[in-house]
C-alpha cells in the first residue's frame, strides 16, 4: 500500500504543481495585458491630440507631439526623417492644405515601451488657396515608443493610399 500512496502523493504534488505554475501564468498574463490595455489607451488619446492638431491646421502643437527620431514613410516618396525636416514638412503641409482626417485602428499591440498600430485612414485635402478638394482612403502603420518622460510619441508612420478622388 506505501507503493500506492507514495504515487498517489507524487501525482498529487506534480498536479498542485501545474496547478501553481497556471495560476502563476495567469495572474502574470494578467498584470501584463493591464499594463497592455493602459498603453493601448494612452496611444488612443496620443492619436487624437495628433488629429486635433492635424485637422486644426496647428503646425506647432502637431509638432510638439513628434519623437525627435520619428521617421515618415509616405506613397512615393522618399522618407522624411530628423526632427527639423518632420516640423519643416508639417508646417508646408498645413500651411497648404486644409486637413480633415481620421484613422480607424483595427489592431493596436503594446509590449513594454514599443507599441504599434495598424488601420484605416481617411482624409479630405482642401486647398487653402482655394480649389477642389480631394479624398484619400487606405491603409496605415504606425509605431509608438513611451520616452523617458513616460509619454507615448509617433516613431515611425507609413501609409498607402488605394482610393483617391474629388469628394
Amino acid at each position: 500500500m506505501s507503493g500506492l500512496a507514495g504515487r498517489a502523493s507524487l501525482v498529487l504534488k506534480i498536479t498542485l504543481a501545474c496547478v501553481m505554475a497556471v495560476l502563476a501564468t495567469a495572474c502574470a498574463t494578467s498584470a501584463s495585458s493591464n499594463a497592455s490595455s493602459a498603453g493601448v489607451e494612452a496611444i488612443k488619446a496620443y492619436n487624437a491630440q495628433v488629429l486635433k492638431a492635424l485637422n486644426a491646421g496647428d503646425a506647432d502643437a502637431m509638432n510638439a507631439l513628434m519623437a525627435d527620431d520619428y521617421v515618415m514613410f509616405l506613397q512615393g516618396r522618399p522618407p522624411t526623417q530628423g526632427i527639423e525636416a518632420i516640423r519643416a514638412a508639417n508646417r508646408s503641409f498645413l500651411a497648404q492644405w486644409h486637413d480633415q482626417e481620421a484613422w480607424t485602428a483595427t489592431e493596436t499591440v503594446v509590449q513594454g515601451d514599443l507599441g504599434f498600430q495598424w488601420g484605416t485612414f481617411e482624409l479630405v485635402l482642401t486647398p487653402r488657396a482655394g480649389g477642389a478638394a480631394r479624398r484619400s482612403v487606405g491603409n496605415y502603420l504606425h509605431i509608438y515608443q513611451r520616452k523617458a518622460d513616460g509619454k507615448w510619441r509617433l516613431t515611425r508612420a507609413m501609409n498607402t493610399t488605394f482610393a483617391e478622388k474629388t469628394p
